[in-house]
């Protein structure tokens, strides 16, 4: 079962019930779930949307799963560290330098505080696309999980890590990295029956929708249990304008 949240501590964020299934350290509410000191994250077949207390949001594409850590606060924000299992997230929020974002083979963090607009898509075998959006947006740097390589991604830069490796980058990658777009589908395509009247009355019968949810929220679930985490790859390319060698530190506390 999962644990309700603590007397004094603070809530990560909240996500719809019914957008996800969510295990951990939780307490659910009006169909809503409040996260605090450690989820997991698992998208329905449509993006889930974690809007953070710090401001900002996540969005967890369809059936991605994240799990999401808050660190000890120091008198700032608490720090918070988003680990991508599989799939696809969107971070959007003013970052500081102790947050960060890992892969199973990379680990992301902001050079300096600022806001950030981050997508990041992990495939089964471990290509990892990113993409920074936005002119003022903080340095990324991105360093391997179980080795010595160094990159840095600048503001507006899309890149593509091939297998996970900041050695094999694609530095100017054109495949999307975040959640794909809500597909717009006619009446004909969801199945949905309409008299030729209502037909009429609705101007032409095409309406933009998307499918249904694959599983229902369960009432009365107040608390549930769990954990989570994870990464992902693309196509060759050239190495990036990023320095993709040297040493590195531990990485920043999560």
């Amino acid at each position: 079962m999962g644990r309700a949240v603590a007397l004094g501590q603070q809530p990560i964020g909240r996500v719809a019930l019914q957008d996800a299934m969510v295990t951990g350290t939780l307490e659910v509410n009006d169909g809503q779930v409040t996260l605090t000191g450690g989820a997991s994250i698992v998208a329905r077949d449509h993006t889930a949307e974690l809007a953070l207390a710090r401001g900002g949001l996540v969005a967890v594409c369809a059936t991605s799963s994240l799990h999401v850590t808050s660190g000890a606060s120091t008198g700032e924000k608490a720090p918070l560290l988003f680990a991508l299992d599989r799939g696809a997230i969107e971070l959007k929020t003013i970052v500081g330098v102790r947050d960060a974002v890992i892969t199973p083979d990379l680990r992301l963090t902001a050079r300096s505080p600022g806001r950030l607009d981050l997508r990041i898509r992990v495939t089964r075998n471990g290509d990892t696309c990113v993409e920074s959006r936005g002119a003022a947006a903080p340095a990324v740097e991105v360093v391997e999980q179980f080795g010595d390589g160094l990159y840095q991604i600048a503001a507006g830069q899309h890149v593509l890590f091939e297998h996970g490796s900041v050695r094999e980058v694609v530095d100017h990658e054109s495949s999307p990295c975040g959640c794909p777009p809500t597909p717009v589908m006619s009446l004909a395509e969801s199945g949905v029956t309409v008299a030729p009247g209502e037909a009429a009355r609705a101007g032409g019968g095409a309406e933009a929708g998307r499918p249904p949810v694959s599983g229902s929220a369960e009432p009365g679930a107040d608390d549930r249990g769990g954990d989570g985490d994870g990464c992902g790859k693309g196509s060759a390319g050239s190495a990036g304008t990023g320095a993709c060698a040297g040493d590195r530190d531990d990485g920043v506390q999560g």
